[in-house]
C-alpha cells in the first residue's frame, strides 16, 4: 500500500510540473497538397484545422486534418513533430507523416489491382514565418516534401494558419 501511495504522489508531482511546460494551440488553416506516384495522383487546395502541443517552448507535436478540392475531393491528415525557436518569431522544422484518402486518379496494376488506400508519405516540413504571442499564433507559407512507395512524392504547403492558445 505504501508503494502504491508513493507512486500516486510521484505521478501527481510529475503532472503538476508537466502542466506548466505544456501549451495547446488550436488552429484553422488554408492548405494545399499535391501527391503523385507511379499509380496515384491526387491533391488540391482546401481548409482544415488541428491542434498543436508545445513542450518546454521548443518541442512541438501537431496533428491536423483538412479537405481538399482539385483532383476530386481528398481528405488529408498529418501528424508531425519537431523543434521550434523560442520567442515571438518561432520558425520550426518538423518531421511529418501524411495520410491521403478520397477521390484520386489511379492506374491499375498489371493484374488489375487498385493502389492501396490511404496513400501515405513521410517527409520534412519547414515553417519559416511562424509568429506567436500569449493569446495565439499565426504562420504563413509553410512548405513540406515527402516520399512514399511507388516513387511517390508529396508536396504540402500551407498558405495561412491562425491559432488560439488554450
Amino acid at each position: 500500500m505504501k508503494k502504491l501511495l508513493m507512486l500516486l504522489i510521484m505521478l501527481y508531482a510529475a503532472a503538476v510540473n508537466g502542466q506548466s511546460s505544456f501549451e495547446r494551440i488550436t488552429w484553422l488553416q488554408q492548405s494545399g497538397v499535391y501527391f503523385s506516384s507511379d499509380r496515384v495522383t491526387m491533391g488540391g487546395i482546401g481548409i482544415g484545422g488541428g491542434v498543436q502541443f508545445v513542450y518546454r517552448d521548443h518541442w512541438t507535436a501537431q496533428t491536423d486534418a483538412y479537405i481538399l478540392w482539385g483532383n476530386g475531393n481528398a481528405l488529408v491528415t498529418r501528424l508531425s513533430c519537431g523543434y521550434q525557436r523560442d520567442g515571438r518569431w518561432q520558425p520550426a522544422i518538423l518531421a511529418a507523416l501524411n495520410l491521403l484518402g478520397g477521390q484520386r486518379t489511379e492506374i491499375l496494376s498489371a493484374d488489375g489491382q487498385r493502389p492501396p488506400i490511404p496513400q501515405w508519405a513521410v517527409g520534412l516540413a519547414a515553417a519559416p514565418l511562424r509568429f506567436h504571442s500569449s493569446f495565439g499564433s499565426v504562420s504563413a507559407l509553410e512548405f513540406g516534401y515527402g516520399l512514399s512507395p511507388d516513387h511517390g512524392r508529396c508536396l504540402h504547403f500551407t498558405i495561412l494558419s491562425m491559432g488560439i492558445v488554450w
